[in-house]
């Protein structure tokens, strides 16, 4: 680990470029960095003399923790943390209210009120044009687009860019961050795409079902509905959260033979019911024919029209 100590304010402006630019790892500070300082690249704050000044703290704290995606990772690591106790959205209640995590036996978790309410702050941060600067900063520092669940698990909401574009994959496009392929994709299933993004869920059973046949190689084929259930049952399972979202009742390790009409009912009535009848204003994008689910707009069994 290369160190740097100078009294001189030069020095230091030239120890934080290098820092910034990745040819210091660390700099060591006393009294220096309180206020006034904004070092987005750093990625820990090491406080190696304890403070009894919650003023202080956040000060010295503060340098670490401004809104650069590559600093708030740490809002991921604390999402993932809370999530033991086997939800998804602990994050937020956790920050924002009185409400303790849920966590296996003999894990905790301790926050003091000043750092909760600083955290909180930070998880809620950004407006559109925040959003906006977040993913161009973090597809530059990773060479690769973000996707949308990175910038939500980092604190923003991508969400919000909805009224400016219509949809992240139409953000994405604006941005020049689609392919040929997919920008012909995103041509074609506009009004879909937009209505995965706001279609009401309160577990992830209407997401897994589309995944199914995505997998399955059959979104255009089709997909008989037993297998788009039990294939919707196997993904369940690889994720421990989206397991916890099966009713207890109805919660399997596997599905035998004697548990397939069961778990097909219990499949069809939610997500399938959901996506093949249609609400007021809502269009209806999927619907059954025999066996197979497919698109209302074409003759051969389809899951989805495109």
């Amino acid at each position: 680990m290369t160190t740097r100590s100078t009294g001189r304010s030069d020095s230091r402006e030239l120890s934080l470029r290098a820092l910034a630019g990745g040819d210091l790892d660390a700099v060591c500070a006393v009294d220096l960095f309180n206020e006034g300082v904004d070092v987005p690249a750093i990625d820990r704050v090491i406080m190696l003399r304890p403070t009894e000044s919650s003023v202080l703290f956040l000060q010295q704290l503060g340098r670490g923790l401004r809104a650069s995606p590559a600093t708030k990772v740490f809002l991921e690591r604390v999402r993932t943390l809370l999530s033991l106790g086997g939800r998804r959205d602990a994050v937020r209640p956790f920050l924002e209210s009185d409400e303790k995590a849920t966590l296996p036996e003999g894990c905790t978790v301790e926050l003091e009120l000043e750092a909760k309410q600083l955290l909180a702050r930070l998880y809620k941060s950004g407006g559109a044009d925040e959003v906006e600067r977040a993913y161009r900063e973090l597809r530059d520092a990773q060479e690769a687009r973000p996707t949308a669940g990175q910038l939500q698990r980092a604190g923003y909401l991508p969400g919000i860019l909805r009224e400016r574009y219509g949809s992240w994959f139409e953000f994405v496009g604006s941005e020049g961050d689609l392919d040929e392929s997919e920008r012909s994709a995103l041509a074609a299933a506009q009004m879909l795409l937009r209505e995965v993004e706001t279609t009401e869920m309160t577990r992830s059973f209407k997401m897994v079902t589309l995944e199914a046949p995505l997998e399955a190689d059959a979104l255009f084929t089709g997909l008989p509905l037993r297998e788009l259930a039990l294939g919707a049952h196997a993904i369940l399972r690889r994720s421990p959260e989206f397991f916890t979202d099966i009713a207890e009742a109805e919660r399997r390790e596997s599905i035998t033979a004697a548990d397939e009409r069961r778990w097909l009912t219990y499949w069809r009535k939610n997500p399938i019911d959901s996506w093949t009848t249609g609400k007021a204003g809502r269009r209806v994008w999927f619907q059954l024919d025999g066996s197979a689910s497919h698109s209302r707009h074409h003759s051969t069994p389809t899951f989805m029209r495109r």
